[in-house]
């Protein structure tokens, strides 16, 4: 998305983990520091651009903003020059699941391991076809360290989408334990 502020133009694709921590920390930030925050453009510069164009602009990233959650589920990104892989549900290991389930029912989740966890490492193919770095708690955390700057759209739709996934199996799993009785 390109926006124009004052006599620039920004290309934003998406806000990243580090930027949305910012604002969880400050959910009262005011619209320039909100534009600074998301386009990288000095409150110096800002200060300069015309009062209707930044309430404007604000208003519009924070709508953007929500739309982000609706982006789709991307099973293979590029993150700092790397191909990344995304789990796949079917094949995750009781430590991939057990990991993921204990630090998103954290009150105050880790977003880079999370992250980090979800989306390895790319061995080969793309799509359903993907094979991705075998799973290493160790390895993942260390390279958390460098996900600041990962997209928070992919992070949040593969969430969902692994929410969704496990959802709809348990739902499968007591349908047909309830058939099962009914029919004994």
């Amino acid at each position: 998305m390109k926006i124009q502020i004052g006599e620039k133009e920004i290309t934003l694709e998406h806000i990243t983990i580090n930027q949305y921590r910012k604002l969880l920390s400050d959910p009262d930030i005011k619209d320039i520091n909100f534009i600074s925050l998301l386009t990288g453009v000095s409150i110096a510069e800002l200060r300069d651009v015309e009062y209707n164009q930044i309430t404007f602009v604000s208003q519009f990233l924070r709508t953007w903003m929500n739309s982000l959650q609706e982006t789709p589920l991307s099973l293979v990104v590029e993150y700092k020059g790397e191909k990344l892989g995304l789990v796949q549900p079917k094949n995750i290991s009781y430590g991939e699941f057990s990991d993921l389930h204990i630090l998103t029912s954290q009150e105050n989740m880790d977003y880079e391991l999370i992250s980090s966890i979800l989306y390895r490492p790319l061995i080969e193919g793309e799509g359903e076809d993907r094979v991705i770095q075998k799973y290493d708690y160790d390895e993942c955390v260390r390279r958390s360290k460098d996900f600041g700057d990962f997209p928070m759209n992919d992070y949040i739709s593969s969430i969902f989408f692994f929410v969704k996934y496990y959802e709809l199996l348990l739902e499968d799993s007591h349908l047909s334990s309830g058939k099962k009785r009914k029919g004994e």
